[in-house]
């Protein structure tokens, strides 16, 4: 199982973006489906909340599936469409 953690940049880059950091947690360990995209070792997320919002998260691999949640923010409508689409099987629009 992935480890996740948060200091304090993280709750910062989280609260300049309008995103809680307990509903970044919900996306990290509830949500489903997930998007993700990895290059190297930063890992991007992007799924939809409890509100039905869709939130991107961006994190740093420091160890074998432990990560660092280094910002996050909410997608616009046009981005939020493509993932939609994307999570729901489809190539978005």
């Amino acid at each position: 199982m992935d480890a996740y953690r948060f200091d304090d940049d993280s709750y910062r880059s989280l609260g300049a973006a309008g995103v809680p950091w307990a509903t970044a947690v919900w996306l990290l360990r509830q949500a489903h489906p997930v998007l993700q995209r990895s290059a190297g070792r930063v890992l991007q997320l992007a799924g939809t909340t409890e509100d039905d919002r869709v939130l991107m998260l961006v994190l740093i691999e420091e160890d074998d599936d432990e990560y660092l949640v280094v910002t996050g923010r909410w997608a616009d409508a046009g981005e939020a469409a493509l993932i939609r689409g994307i999570l729901a099987g489809g190539r978005g629009q």
